[in-house]
Order: structure tokens, then sequence, then C-alpha cells
């Protein structure tokens, strides 16, 4: 296991991983504390829950979700299939903030996305599953959803704007997120980070 640190991102973490194949399938550490505690030294980390999202097809797109006042950190792994994940930076203070990224991930790759970022993901192949450790229990009052084809971010998902308006799978709930001008207004109310 190797974990680096996003070059746009310094805290959010690119964690490598040795995948053993042979005739019977794969076999792969996906998470090690004492590996993770070494990079954050002495403000550990705690993973408090776990969530498996089970995505049937290809181009079903999830997000972009955080939690607010009580930020979220979360460890993500694509334990079947391939998916793209973006992530926003919603800190306030930040140098970053409003920037978004996207990693490609898959079962050699997982990703570290710290509290007061925005998450999502688009499948990429049929049978995805997607695993993820949260730092915070779930709390429905804190939930946010911020529009993923925001006109202010302008995210690149990774297969077209034609292609996700006319082919993606979303929520109804996903396609009414709120626009990044409207989210400002939530995550400025407070500082960043609870």
């Amino acid at each position: 296991m190797k974990i680096e640190t996003c070059e746009m991102f310094s805290d959010v973490l690119i964690i490598n991983k040795k995948v053993h194949k042979d005739s019977r399938g794969f076999f792969t550490e996906n998470f090690k504390q004492d590996e993770f505690d070494k990079k954050f030294f002495l403000n550990t980390k705690r993973f408090v829950q776990d969530n498996v999202s089970y995505n049937p097809n290809v181009y079903t797109l999830r997000g972009l979700h955080f939690q607010y006042p009580r930020w979220q950190g979360k460890y993500v792994t694509v334990v079947n299939g391939e998916a793209n994940v973006v992530v926003v930076d919603l800190r306030v203070d930040s140098n970053t903030f409003g920037q978004w990224n996207r990693y490609d991930l898959n079962i050699e790759k997982s990703l570290y996305v710290p509290e007061g970022f925005a998450h999502g993901f688009l499948t990429m192949t049929d049978e995805t599953y997607y695993f993820y450790k949260n730092t915070r229990y779930y709390c429905q009052n804190d939930c946010h959803i911020l529009y993923w084809d925001d006109p202010d971010l302008n995210i690149n998902w990774g297969i077209g704007k034609s292609l996700l308006h006319n082919g993606a799978t979303i929520s109804e709930a996903d396609a009414g997120g709120k626009s990044f001008k409207d989210m400002k207004d939530i995550v400025c109310t407070e500082p960043s980070h609870s």
C-alpha cells in the first residue's frame, strides 16, 4: 500500500494498493490503520461507519453529496468495476475553495476525501460496487446535495455532456441539487470544520 498526496488538494490522499490476481480472482489489503496513521501522525482519523453502494448500470451518477455542519471524511474504494470520482473543495478558508478534481478509481486505487469536500461518482462499468468508510455517523439533517452539473463549477465527469444528459442514470434528488452559489450561503455561515 502506497499513500500519495494529491497534487491539487494536499489533504486528499490517493491510496495505491497491491492486487494479487490468480485463477480464483484477486486479493488486496484495502485499508491499513497503521499506514493511515503514519500519514496523519498524531491526528489519527477514526472511521465509525462503512457503506456500500451497488450500481448495476454503467453511467450511474451519485452526487455531489456532503454533510454540514458535521463534515464527514470518507475513504472510498471501488470493490468491483470502475468509477470516476469527483471532489469539490467547500472549505471557505481554503485557497482551493470551489475547485474540483476527478479521480479514476478501481480496485487498485482508493481515495481519502477529507472533511470539507463534496463528493460524487459516476460508474464507468456495469456491476460497480462502491465502498466507503466515514469518520462520522450518517445524519439526515446534515445531508446536502451540490448540483452535479453546476455551470460555475463546470465539472468534467469524463464522458461528455451529451451522454451525461441523455444516457446517465441520475436520481431525482441529485438532479435537484443546489447551485454552487446557493451552497456558498450554507457553508459560509460557520467555520468550515467542526
